[in-house]
């Protein structure tokens, strides 16, 4: 029951700091992280209703200018999530890729989506780089310039990899900056 003494389970309202309370985890940095829905075992159905859910969760932090800073949405590989709109009128979209044809096909199908969606700026992360020629590579086929695209560079004789990331990162509801390299 809410604070008039209604109950939101049957009125169809969604209490979304119920919903933060329940279903997230703070870090010990003071980041809280949330984990809705996937697909658990074959045959399961779709994921629509845990997208419609993220997708109002979302749309309530941006609109309510909650305590937040910036929201990142951490999706499955693929395009599914911009097929059901979840991404629309995210400031960013970050496209982890390979510098394969297919995964460069895929990942200009994912930038064409989250344009269609009103995304403002695409990134895009080159993974399992052995040089800068790769990351040329997928910038070229994927028509961005060189301040849109980073790597992780893949070495075979170490067993690290390294992201270097120079200038913007991913936000969507909020832009946050980020200027670090992450080793491990």
């Amino acid at each position: 029951m809410d604070d008039d003494g209604e109950d939101n389970h049957h009125s169809g309202k969604i209490d979304f700091e119920d919903v933060l309370k329940d279903f997230t985890v703070k870090t010990s940095d003071e980041v809280r992280l949330i984990v809705m829905g996937t697909i658990p075992f074959g045959g399961a159905g779709c994921i629509c209703s845990s997208v419609a859910m993220v997708k109002l969760l979302v749309e309530h932090l941006a609109a309510n200018g909650s305590e937040y800073d910036f929201v990142i949405v951490d999706s499955q590989a693929g395009s599914e999530i911009l097929g059901r709109g979840l991404a629309a009128n995210y400031d960013y979209n970050v496209v982890v890729t390979e510098a394969f044809p297919k995964a460069i096909d895929v990942a200009k199908h994912v930038m064409k989506l989250a344009a269609d969606l009103k995304v403002k700026r695409q990134l895009v992360v080159v993974n399992k780089t052995a040089n800068g020629i790769d990351a040329e590579k997928v910038a070229n086929a994927l028509g961005i310039d060189g301040h849109d695209i980073f790597t992780v560079r893949h070495d075979k004789k170490k067993s690290w990899k390294r992201i270097t990331m120079s200038s913007s990162c991913w936000t969507w509801s909020r832009i946050a900056w980020l200027s670090t390299t992450f080793e491990r």
